[in-house]
């Protein structure tokens, strides 16, 4: 699956957590988010609608 399916579909809880996690995972492994990702995985976050003001998880 694409990766700009995937995380959309993660975001929107379609995958189990642990699913979740091993995609996560992946992709850190795979430095899609770059070396050092933390900006560029917030970017990506951002870009996907996801909000960190939200409270206890619900975005």
């Amino acid at each position: 699956m694409p990766v700009g399916e995937a995380l959309p579909l993660l975001l929107a809880g379609r995958f189990t957590w642990d699913a979740g996690l091993v995609v996560i995972d992946g992709l850190l492994r795979q430095r899609h988010f770059g070396f050092d990702g933390s900006r560029r995985i917030a970017q990506t976050l951002a870009g996907l609608g996801y909000r960190d003001d939200c409270p206890a998880g619900r975005h």
